[in-house]
């Protein structure tokens, strides 16, 4: 079959190069072809036993098949050949370019059979083209593992894990009878490698993965089974082969006796037509069908009976049922005949159900709809092109292009239900749910918008459905408002700054991180035709709220890709707003960045300064926050430098650093320096951080006009901290996350949780602080409040602030008039007006405030304020397109002011006005003018006064303040200049000589056993210093070893001397439970040779002993009738001497035996850890109710895996952790179980 291939594919090459190559060309090459040679291309990698598959060979003379062997298969595209020809002339090429040159590829042959089976090493085979034939050589890499053994963790259960499955007859074309398959997964077994070097490797089919996956070698290891229609598993032990890089072995794996005997089930409750389901559509050979209502068969719908165990019997729900027997996650299989070619009806229906392996039958009943007829009318209309939104449809041939789908929302519908015999209610779609059903059960309404379809103006139908009754109904578009549009660009973007990193996803995955420009609203100036020839220009928020509404937005589209990312010129943009497009070039400028770096302000704490994150293939780990910690430093403009932080950068740039590393499950960060990457417009750096150690071990929080924090450290001193601010960045329900900063630093990633019920602006809450892993207490507290301020996240409407507006009030000076109408209609509306009125318009213009307000409450009030006899308020200013009086956020002075306006008739609009007053505080004229285009927006705002000058003499940097250049300032308008000409305005950054910064110089001071250690930074420049990172002085320690056992059992109890200042002599004795503890051996030390046993203990040497170590192991037995508790070991210090016969004090630290009666982890109470307890554990901690405080799920105490008195998800992450670090061969885990 592969050589009648490439005969056909030479065939087809050579059909197609006589079309390009006269025919005596071609006649020429094969007469003058003289050689050809192979070689295999350096990537071409061909592997032991991976490179090729198993196959059988066929005998035609006996029809008969051989028995399996590996095949190696290598195609031409591996190789690289030369041609020689016409006296001596080569041609070097692969295969494609050979068939092009010469009008033949080239084709191999081998000697591999099932007698002639290759191995790893160099083989030769033959190179086939025209009539000549060569050798060529192929070596086959070795496996990098000689051997293989496999042990099954665990057994399959009788009818379980597996699936019904038929089995194809290549001879004759059909599939057997189904039959019942077994699913053998390969983290089911323990794998034994024997490695090239002699070494052993045994673990998980993850941790091979994990090992040889950069390998090159498909490191996953793959079960094959004997299953078959002819060969079906049952009860026993049965073979299976494990195939890995290369190699190969034999196992087994058993199947055990399925518990369940046999299961029933009958309806107790009955599905109502229409509404006990959803609507689904199936996808068969000829596509997907129309939707359909598919009932669907929940928890309360059956009863079952299951017999068990020899003859007990379980009856109950499908919860219940889940509960008892389902603790491994396999749960029942419902199956229905349930179609779009079958739907249910009302009446009787058959369902079949798999439990367990165990199979039965059961009828469920439909019953009538309570509803009896809908039908429906649209009370609107959709715009052209407004009323929807872009989106593109997934085909069998892939993804169409973009196209304008209208969307039903807000809702265009009156829908009238006939119900009862035949009352009628009429409603919106909300209404007609909430009356007949519940919030439970929605009306669907479906179009036949497609690609294909798209809908244009004139009338369409749509389909509309509730609880199983359906109508249709018909809905106008109406033409686009607009005739046309065009843009072009008025900014240009600036190469890697007027966007953001961003990835596409592929057909083969997520791509890497890109950067992709953003179009904003102020970037294209627009220019749409309306009203047979009516023009109108302004930006992307200016047309779309003169054309559109709240669902219609102009949509700007780029072909802006991973595969295809814009750089420095001109490109192409397209828009679409209304049902119109156009096109529009946009320019990408040349960057002034040239580089970047970034050096940490701080170290981040471990385990503090992050939170914990989990990928979707893996399990959870703590991922330290990066950013916010960083200084960076940006050289631009050939040379110039500016150093600040990120928001500084953003300020200075327009862009922001952004910072990635190499965190992940499998790379968890400890203590110690790593590194990130941060980047900005196209430019990147590498940056270290530092992880040290944690210096606390709990938080509190406390207070009540503000809260503090109390730090309590290792050593068990305390730090108090003040909070001086909380930027939030993120939150949900009844939590918020943020950046705490306070009086002894800054700490990232803090989360704030409150508990309450009722109205969030109540006093009175319960408040809880995260610190990475640290949790505090519970405060119940009235500082809800005070924290929400931190955030920012609620603004707070001050006295004071009214007050100011009052004063505004009183200090206009005289009658109103036509002239100062609109100041007094600022003035009046800020008085009254609030931001959550309803007749409140704000609009943002650039720099600019609007606020458009009713006329007549405008009126009503100004003229509560003033008397307004005479005053025609028409000859306000009214903004056009609302009819609102336009209010600017302007600034009006007290004293004497004189208002000119000019208003343009011809066209309803104001052209200019003027205001000139008399600044009280600074006791100078100043004039403001402000200019309005034709749609009554401001267009400018001109200020002019004679500036008031103040000189300002140079002064020096220092380590930590800025020092200042000479320069003028004016007090009224704030703006600086090099000298008292005012000729030459510059920036506060111009004057600016930026502080050197400290050069400490580190000295590490350690603890002695009389004073404590510490960290010394001194400055270099100014002598300025400080400690930190303190360490307590190493305190002399008897330490007692604690040990958690059951009873009846024996255990070994160590005596260790740690900080040891030198001791010559010591005596102890020891005092503990005697009904329950009984000493039965005392093991002498390593430390001292002189050691003397009774009912004290002594040691002694002849000169001091300055090293720790252990001075003694005690044996205890543990009393048969011992209760569970906890029983202390008190170890009593009688005398301690020096070799100077100085006394000495040591500090003991008593042990403790915990006596439990059950085993840390034992969720299920089997007296085994396993991923049973696991999944136990989760399902207990899902179903448990927070209010009533219990689960559904019954639970052993064993299942408090880290023995801290609650179950929750730290006991998974820990049983998770535990069974992954399980050496089966000896027994015990590396993660220790119980309290920490």
């Amino acid at each position: 079959m592969k050589l009648a291939k490439r005969l056909i594919s030479s065939l087809v090459a050579v059909l197609l190069v006589i079309n390009l190559l006269p025919i005596s060309s071609v006649l020429a090459y094969s007469e003058s072809i003289e050689g050809i040679a192979a070689s295999l291309i350096p990537t071409a990698v061909i592997r032991e036993n991976e490179s090729g598959n198993m196959t059988r060979d066929y005998d035609a003379e006996s029809d008969t098949y051989s028995d399996e062997y590996f095949r190696y298969y290598f195609m031409d595209s591996d190789f690289v050949f030369t041609v020689t020809y016409n006296g001596g002339q080569t041609f070097t090429g692969d295969s494609n370019a050979v068939m092009v040159q010469f009008g033949e590829c080239p084709w191999f042959s081998d000697d591999q059979s099932y007698a002639v089976q290759w191995l790893a090493g160099k083989h030769e085979i033959t190179v086939h083209f025209m009539d000549l034939t060569a050798k060529a050589e192929i070596e086959i890499e070795k496996s990098p593992i000689e051997s293989i053994s496999v042990v099954a963790k665990e057994a399959i259960v009788e009818g379980m894990g597996g699936q019904e499955w038929k089995d194809f007859i290549p001879e004759t074309g059909e599939e057997t009878e189904s039959y019942y398959r077994y699913d053998v997964y390969n983290d089911w077994f323990k794998y034994t490698l024997e490695l090239e070097n002699g070494e052993a490797f045994t673990g998980s089919a993850t941790e091979i993965n994990e090992k040889f996956r950069d390998s090159g070698w498909n490191s996953c290891p793959q079960i094959d089974t004997e299953q078959s229609f002819e060969n079906q598993w049952g009860i026993g032990k049965h073979k299976i082969t494990v195939r890995l890089m290369g190699k190969s072995c034999e196992s087994e794996i058993e199947i055990v006796k399925n518990p369940i005997e046999s299961v029933s089930a009958v309806a107790v409750n009955t599905l109502t037509e229409g509404i006990s389901g959803w609507m689904v559509s199936d996808w068969t050979e000829q596509g997907q069908s129309p939707q359909y209502f598919k009932y669907n068969i929940n928890f309360d719908t059956l009863e079952y009976t299951v017999i068990y165990d020899g003859g007990k019997t379980f009856v109950g729900n499908r919860d219940e049922l889940h509960q008892m027997f389902c603790n491994d996650g396999n749960f029942e299989i419902i199956n229905s005949d349930q179609s779009y070619e079958n739907q249910w009806g009302v009446g009787k229906h058959t369902v079949n159900i798999n439990f367990r392996g165990k199979f039965c039958s059961a009828e469920i009943e439909i019953t009538k709809c309570p509803i009896e007829n809908i039908s429906a009318v649209a009370v609107k209309t959709l715009s052209e092109g407004v009323s929807g939104y872009f989106t593109s449809d997934y085909t069998m041939e892939g993804q169409t292009e973009q196209y304008f789908k209208y969307s039903l929302s807000p809702d265009p519908f009156e829908i009238t239900v006939t119900y009862d015999g035949g009352k009628t209610y009429t409603g919106s779609r909300t209404d007609v749910q909430q009356k007949f059903g519940n919030n439970q059960y929605y009306i669907d309404v479906t179009t036949d918008q497609s690609f294909e379809n798209q809908w244009g103006v004139g009338k369409h139908t749509v389909n509309i459905s509730f609880m199983g009754k359906s109508c249709s109904a018909e809905i106008e578009i109406t033409k686009s408002p607009i005739d046309n549009i065009s843009a072009v660009a008025v900014k240009t973007l600036t190469e890697g700054v007027d966007g953001w990193m961003s990835t596409d996803w592929l057909p083969d995955g997520q791509s890497e991180q890109y950067f992709r420009y953003n179009i904003n609203y102020n970037t294209l100036e627009y220019t749409v035709t309306y009203d047979n020839g009516k023009t109108f220009v302004g930006n992307r928020e200016e047309v779309q709220r003169k054309f559109g509404d709240d669902y219609s937005y102009i949509e700007i589209l780029t072909d802006q890709s991973f595969d295809n990312q814009w750089g420095v010129g001109k490109q192409n943009v397209s828009i679409s707003f209304l049902g119109k497009r156009c096109t529009a070039e946009i320019e990408v400028i040349k960057s002034p960045i040239e580089s970047i770096s970034a050096v940490a302000s701080r170290p981040l704490l471990y385990k503090v300064d992050g939170y914990t994150a989990s990928g979707m293939d893996s399990g959870e780990y703590f991922k330290y926050e990066t950013s916010g910690l960083f200084t960076y430093t940006v050289v631009y403009d050939g040379g110039k430098s500016f150093t600040g932080s990120a928001e500084e950068i953003y300020s200075k740039f327009s862009c922001s650093p952004s910072i990635t590393d190499d965190q992940s499950y499998g790379n968890q960060w400890d203590i110690g320096k790593h590194q990130v990457t941060v980047k900005i417009a196209g430019f990147s750096c590498v940056a270290d951080i530092e992880i040290v150690a944690n210096p606390y071990k709990s938080i509190q929080i406390s207070g009540q006009n503000e809260l503090q924090l109390t730090f309590t450290k290792h050593d068990n001193s305390v730090v108090t901290a003040k909070i001086l601010g909380f930027v939030e960045y993120g939150g949900g329900q009844g939590e918020c996350g943020g950046i705490l900063t306070t009086d002894i630093g800054v700490f990232t990633n803090v989360r704030f949780s409150w508990y309450c019920t009722g109205d969030y602006t109540d006093n009175s809450r319960d408040i809880q602080l995260t610190i990475g892993t640290l949790s505090s207490n519970v405060l119940a507290s009235n500082n809800w409040i005070k924290m929400r301020e931190y955030s920012e996240s609620i603004a707070y409407y001050t006295l004071a602030y009214q007050n100011d507006i009052e004063r505004n009030i009183l200090n206009f000076n005289g009658a109103i008039t036509q002239d100062n109408i609109n100041s007094i209609i600022s003035l009046s509306y800020n008085v009254t007006g609030k931001l959550w009125n309803d007749k409140t318009d704000y609009i943002n213009e650039g720099q600019h405030t609007y606020w458009l307000y009713d006329l007549d409450d405008v009126k009503e009030t100004v003229s509560m304020l003033f008397d307004t006899t005479g005053v025609d308020f028409s000859g306000s200013r009214i903004d056009a397109a609302s009819g609102k009086v336009m209010v600017e956020d302007v600034a009006i002075g007290g004293g004497n002011i004189k208002t000119t306006a000019s208003f343009d008739a011809e066209k309803n609009c104001w052209s200019s006005v003027t205001q000139e007053f008399d600044d009280m505080n600074q006791s100078v004229r100043r004039t403001l003018t402000i200019t309005y285009d034709t749609n009554n927006r401001v267009s400018s705002i001109v200020e002019t006064h004679n500036h008031r000058l103040v000189f300002y003499a140079s002064t020096d940097a220092t380590c930590e303040n800025d020092g200042f250049k000479a320069y003028c300032e004016c007090t009224i308008c704030g703006k600086l200049f090099t000298d008292e000409s005012c000729s030459t305005e510059i920036t506060t950054e111009d004057i600016i000589i930026p502080a050197t910064g400290h050069h400490y110089v580190d000295t590490v001071v350690p603890p002695t056993t009389t004073q404590q250690g510490y960290t010394l930074h001194t400055c270099s420049k100014c002598e300025n210093s400080y400690k930190d990172n303190y360490i307590p002085a190493l305190a002399p320690q008897l330490l007692t070893s604690s040990v958690r056992t059951t009873a009846g059992k024996q255990i070994e109890v160590t005596l260790t001397l740690k900080n040891n200042p030198g001791i010559a002599g010591l005596a102890v004795s020891l005092k503990y439970d005697e009904s329950v503890l009984t000493l039965a051996e005392t093991k002498k030390g390593d430390m001292f040779s002189g050691f003397t046993a009774g009912k004290n203990f002594a040691w002694d040497e002849s000169e001091d002993v300055t090293a720790d170590g252990t001075l003694a192991t005690f044996v205890f037995t543990v009393a048969e009738n011992a209760e569970p508790g906890d029983y202390t070991i008190q170890v009593i210090p009688r005398s301690c001497t020096n070799e100077n016969m100085d006394d000495v004090v040591l500090t003991p630290v008593n042990g403790v035996v915990t006596v439990i009666d059950f085993i840390y982890g034992d969720a299920n109470g089997d007296e085994k850890i396993d991923m049973k307890d696991v999944v136990l554990l989760r399902k207990y901690i899902v179903n448990y109710d927070y209010d009533t405080e219990t689960s559904s799920v019954v639970i052993e105490a064993g299942a408090d895996a880290n023995g801290d008195g609650n179950l929750d998800m730290k006991d998974v992450v820990l049983l998770r952790k535990y069974i992954a670090n399980y050496d089966y061969d000896a027994g015990t885990s590396s993660i220790v179980l119980g309290p920490q």
